[in-house]
């Protein structure tokens, strides 16, 4: 630390990496998905090997079946002002809870609020306009809006390193 203090070298961690991670859109177990979920809902249907694996194999009937009917979507948020959404929050449009928030964090390279849901299908369109629950999901809410992620090079246009 001494030796990179004019460098401006910074102690970083989880915290750090957790935002990156938020940032890029990137999911994680036990936050965007839990085995809960299924596949295409936590939003890693790309690793279920429908149009690959000619064999058959157990439950997939039934995964073909709930990729053509999503119930819920993972989406990105853009809260209003600086207070976080957490793990759990819920997310309303009016008194109905629609989603939940699986992460959130302030970005300091985007410098917006931003946060990762799973929501009930029909509200995932981007530019929707929901409110994240705090306290009990009622006496405290948080404006926000669907929009596009990952949040930091959707386009995966930077070089990869």
């Amino acid at each position: 630390m001494e030796a990179g203090k004019d460098e401006g070298l910074i102690p970083a961690g989880f915290a750090a990496l957790d935002k990156l991670r938020i940032e890029a859109g990137l999911i994680l177990f036990g936050a965007e998905f839990d085995g809960e979920q299924d596949p295409f809902e936590a939003g890693i249907g790309f690793a279920v090997p429908l149009k690959t694996k000619e064999e058959d194999f157990i439950g997939k009937e039934e995964l073909i079946k709930r990729k053509a009917n999503p119930q819920k979507k993972l989406v990105g948020l853009e809260l209003n002002g600086k207070e976080i959404a957490g793990h759990g929050d819920c997310v309303h449009i009016g008194r109905s809870q629609v989603g939940i928030v699986t992460s959130g964090c302030l970005s300091s390279t985007l410098n917006k609020n931003i946060a990762l849901c799973r929501i009930d299908v029909q509200y995932s369109e981007i530019g929707t306009e929901v409110e994240i629950g705090k306290i009990d999901g009622h006496q405290k809410r948080i404006g926000a809006k669907v929009v596009g992620f990952p949040f930091y090079d959707p386009t995966k246009s930077r070089v990869r390193a």
